[in-house]
Formats: C-alpha cells, structure tokens, sequence
C-alpha cells in the first residue's frame, strides 16, 4: 500500500499530519488525553437542591454522566485518523464525524440557542465576589483564568437549611468545574477560563446558549491540533470517541 493520500490536493497537510511518521514505521507515543472530571466528582458535593438550576441552565444532563475510565490508546488512533481538512475521520469503511445529535445524545446539552461568547475585559475580581461570594487572591487567577481548585477550596457546601443565593453560587462553583474539568479543558488541566462565569448569572438565560455547539467546535479544533506531528496531549469531551450507548457509532 502506497503512504499517504493518492490525491494531495485535498488532504493538503498531510506533510504535517501525525500520520506521516506513521507510514514512516516510527512509533508514537499514547497521547495524553486531558480531563479532570474526576476530581470533580470526588471534592463536589452533589444536592438535590442543585437540580432546578442544572435544569434551567441546560447542564443537568452533563452532570450526570459518570465518570468511567478512558482507553488512551483507542483515543490516539482516532486522533491520527482525524483529517483537519474534512473534519472527518478517515478508516477503512470511509468516513465518518461526530455530530450535533452525538453532543445532544450522549451529553445532553442544548444545541440551540446563543452563540456562546463571552469577553476577557471584565472585572473578574468583582464578578467573582458577586457570583461566587469570594475574591480569589492574585496566584489564584492568571490572566483571564481561574484555578480550579480554587473553587473547591472556598465555594462552601450547601445544605438543606442553605439560603437560596449560596445555593445558586454553589452551582455556579461546579458548572464551572464541568465546563474547566470536562468540556472546554484547559491545556494545563488546572485553569477554567472567566469568560464563562458571566453566563451563568442567570441559569434562565444560561439555558439559553448552545452550549453543545460551543462543545462540539471545542472538540473539532482539539482533534485538529492534536492530528499535528509532535502533538502529545488531547482535551477531549468524555463520551465523544465511544459508541453513542444505543448501538449505533459515528455518522458517516
């Protein structure tokens, strides 16, 4: 079998595509996948009083996926059969791409709505202490990011006797672990960006926003970067490289 495309003009990076030193007979590496779900599940207290807001916010379905092992080694042969031009997974069956419908199925978050954008010229002292009832300390924010663990540090617990506005901080605090830990992971797999917690002002109007769309373009421009030569880590949503649970795989 001849390396490489038969045809470069469509498939035009190949000359920088992980698969080149594939067809070369050099080894690679497993590629670490990031994700801190995990932690998530361990340091967050999950209440009965979280569900209305999780609902209304159109993260209710997302938190809850349990947390399973992931074959790294499955994930790196994906990611080398991951074609940037197409978007598409290139196998021996032809191809195929992860959907809309995969994000809404095996996440369940809403695909339409808002786009989700969001700005870097806030005042994230402020927002902080406004939504989260506490101001993270100058090594505790880095640039427009939050550590993460910063919020399992100082969003407190709630209870049943909890007050309504620590209820919502609370779910602020682990909608932003969601989103920091799983769906839009930092590359140091420590930081959730800022810009998100604005959105989530007002759970009404955070259900709002296709958050799956934002998800799904999050996981595109992941398997992109990491189907470059010399990429060793990938940020992946959980449940994206697995079969959709209902007996049916990828859409070709």
């Amino acid at each position: 079998m001849d390396p490489g495309p038969s045809d470069p003009s469509l498939l035009q990076l190949q000359s920088t595509h992980r698969s080149t030193r594939t067809w070369r007979g050099e080894v690679y590496e497993t590629m670490r996948v990031r994700r801190r779900r995990g932690v998530v599940d361990r340091t967050m207290q999950y209440h009965s009083r979280m569900i209305p807001y999780l609902r209304s916010s159109g993260f209710y379905g997302i938190s809850r996926v349990a947390f399973f092992s992931l074959d790294w080694a499955l994930i790196t042969a994906f990611v080398e059969r991951w074609r940037p031009e197409t978007h598409t997974f290139h196998m021996h069956c032809g191809e195929c791409t992860i959907t809309l419908q995969d994000v809404q199925v095996q996440l369940r978050l809403p695909i339409e709505g808002m786009p989700v954008t969001g700005t870097t010229d806030a005042d994230y002292a402020d927002v902080c202490e406004r939504l989260l009832g506490r101001t993270p300390g100058g090594d505790d924010v880095v640039g427009c990011k939050l550590k993460v663990d910063w919020l399992e540090r100082n969003v407190p617990a709630i209870y049943d006797d909890s007050d309504e506005e620590s209820v919502q901080r609370y779910v602020r605090s682990y909608i932003l672990q969601l989103i920091g830990g799983c769906l839009f992971t930092d590359k140091s797999n420590r930081f959730v960006h800022l810009m998100f917690l604005p959105l989530l002002e007002d759970f009404q109007v955070a259900g709002q926003y296709s958050w799956g769309s934002a998800c799904l373009a999050y996981l595109y421009r992941e398997l992109c970067r990491g189907s470059r030569a010399g990429a060793h880590e990938v940020a992946l949503a959980r449940q994206f490289l697995y079969n959709r649970g209902d007996g049916t795989d990828f859409h070709s």
